[in-house]
């Protein structure tokens, strides 16, 4: 697999908005709230996390099924240092 320069970053885990993202990347919480919409979520609480990814689309994985992370090897998760 290609390694990328760029990554993609988590403005909502668990459910629960990462205000330092939101800032820092310039989200809003109604294109956070849009994106849950658009991946046919009715609630915040049903997405594990919000993806921003690297060509601006956001990206939906719900809280309920797989919790493989293969997917989210090159994602910056709240927990990479800055």
């Amino acid at each position: 697999m290609e390694r990328h320069c760029l990554s993609a970053m988590y403005p909502l885990h668990h459910g629960k908005p990462i205000q330092k993202y939101l800032l820092k990347y310039r989200v809003t919480e109604n294109e956070l709230l849009s994106g849950i919409r658009s991946a046919g979520l009715k609630n915040v609480e049903d997405a594990y996390a919000e993806i921003l990814e690297t060509d601006g689309r956001f990206s939906v994985l719900p809280a309920t099924g797989s919790k493989s992370a293969t997917s989210l090897e090159y994602v910056v998760t709240p927990d990479t240092p800055s």
